[in-house]
């Protein structure tokens, strides 16, 4: 997987209530400002483990060998390994897309659109260079313009599942609840074990207080994605939803919030 992954968490069990359940109002507070910002809405695709051999020379390395090298290396040294090759391979759309993921890792997003856009320009049926264009465009506060660049990778690729689950948050963020509950459990046919779906429909279902339905995601979320930032955050959610819940029950009642 060579895009990025965001657990986008922005919203969240704010409709629960803040006053209902302080803690809540301090958990998406904390996911905000990290995990979405990280999403998100994040899980990088290229790592940033330190290689201790120096660079082989750019023009024998193509391909798998270019990413594997690329991925040996943190995210400033692949900045300046990839601006040196990008002079040598002029046209190389693969080049700046591996150079926009470097920065947006960098938290540069400015940055990262650039190069993003000149890869789209020099391959344009590449979806994820699309996905990623999409994010870094977020990131600078251009939502809808990310939406351009995420039904561009549909077109492209209908199966690509971050640029369905990244649509779904576009329209769970104004509200459209329907439109995003659609978008993830069409990603969730084409990928039935993706934990990031499964998050974001979760939160949707929360949102629109159909906590049964958001507790059963988050449950599938964490199995599927244990000892990760996604699966921790989604038992999380559930502790804190069933708590809730049992702060609301009535005597003699259920109280489950279930809409079933």
């Amino acid at each position: 997987m060579e895009s990025f992954t965001r657990h986008r968490s922005r919203g969240g069990l704010k409709a629960l209530g803040d006053a209902a359940w302080p803690s809540l109002s301090a958990m998406w507070s904390r996911l905000a400002a990290g995990l979405a910002a990280a999403v998100a809405c994040g899980i990088l695709a290229l790592g940033c483990t330190a290689s201790t051999q120096p660079a082989p020379p750019s023009a024998e390395l193509q391909g798998d060998d270019l990413k594997t090298h690329i991925e040996s290396l943190p995210a400033k040294e692949q900045v300046r390994y990839l601006q040196t090759l990008r002079t040598e391979r002029p046209g190389d759309a693969k080049v700046r897309y591996y150079l926009g993921n470097a920065y947006l890792k960098l938290e540069q997003p400015d940055s990262a659109i650039v190069w993003y856009e000149e890869a789209v320009a020099l391959d344009s049926a590449d979806a994820k260079a699309h996905v990623n264009l999409g994010i870094a465009l977020e990131d600078t506060r251009r939502p809808d313009e990310a939406k351009s660049h995420y039904e561009k990778a549909l077109e492209i690729d209908s199966t690509d599942v971050l640029a369905r689950c990244h649509l779904g948050h576009y329209f769970h963020a104004r509200g459209n609840f329907a439109e995003a509950v659609r978008c993830y459990v069409r990603a969730l046919e084409f990928s039935p074990q993706s934990a990031q779906a499964h998050y974001n429909l979760g939160l949707a279902f929360a949102d629109t207080r159909l906590f049964a339905e958001a507790i059963q995601e988050w449950e599938k979320a964490a199995a599927l994605s244990p000892g990760t930032e996604i699966g921790r955050t989604a038992a999380e959610n559930v502790t804190l939803i069933k708590t809730y819940l049992g702060n609301q029950k009535p005597a003699g009642g259920d109280g489950d919030g279930s809409s079933r």
